[in-house]
């Protein structure tokens, strides 16, 4: 059961954005102080200088694709501002044979009032410039569909030069094409050729779960940086790592 599950969740993830020019200037993996993504919680910590003894671990949760659970920072000087709230999203891809949590997303909220232009200007110091225009595919019926994207106002992309097939060596490829069951051969290399870790920005963001309720203030919104590494994470722990 959670096989197939674990297989939509691929066909979700690996939706990709391809860069119509890669910029050279964009890291490679957009990796967060350059800890590598999939890290567990120990070696993201140490290397951040954090004691994980003062931080607010969050109970390990259930999704229909994965077991996770959140580590949240408060009050954290980073990219040149002070975040109301940073969490660090560890996953368990492979639960049934696995115990380990790899890191797979880091999400930092700013308040309303915050400097956002300097906070942009440090994250572009930190991985180029942003994105602004991309060509868009997912995967429909087990074949690539092709749309557009185009930056739009307060909101900025960057996406990884890494692409999730770097992460593969051929035998993880021939897993990965395994678990996504009935793929043309176009469709497969397009979920190859998918980013393996993005960042989103967002100016004015809303909030969307109960349990945002103390970042974001009634009435108010909060600036969102959000830097992924989940698929990455994914592949490496299903496909890559377990072989």
């Amino acid at each position: 059961m959670r096989k197939g599950i674990v297989i939509l969740l691929l066909v979700g993830l690996l939706v990709s954005l391809c860069a119509c020019a890669k910029e050279d200037t964009v890291p490679s993996a957009l990796e967060f102080r350059d800890i590598s993504w999939n890290s567990s919680p120990e070696e993201v910590f140490e290397k951040l200088g954090l004691d994980m003894e003062t931080l607010d671990w969050g109970a390990v949760k259930t999704d229909p694709v994965s077991d996770y659970f959140r580590v949240e920072v408060s009050d954290w000087d980073v990219f040149g501002e002070t975040a109301v709230t940073a969490y660090f999203r560890f996953n368990n891809y492979v639960p049934e044979t696995s115990d380990y949590f790899g890191l797979s997303a880091v999400q930092i909220f700013y308040p309303e009032d915050c400097d956002k232009e300097a906070i942009l200007a440090k994250v572009r110091d930190q991985y180029g410039p942003e994105a602004r225009e991309y060509t868009l595919y997912s995967i429909v019926d087990g074949k690539p569909e092709e749309h557009r994207y185009i930056q739009e106002e307060g909101s900025s992309c960057w996406f990884s030069q890494r692409l999730v097939g770097d992460a593969l060596s051929d035998q993880g490829k021939q897993a990965y094409r395994g678990a996504l069951g009935s793929i043309s051969d176009e469709g497969f290399e397009a979920c190859l050729a998918a980013p393996a870790a993005r960042i989103e920005w967002t100016a004015d963001y809303y909030g969307q779960f109960a349990d945002m309720e103390h970042i974001i203030p009634e009435e108010g919104h909060v600036a969102r940086l959000s830097i992924s590494g989940g698929s990455l994470a994914l592949v490496l722990q299903e496909f890559e790592n377990a072989q």
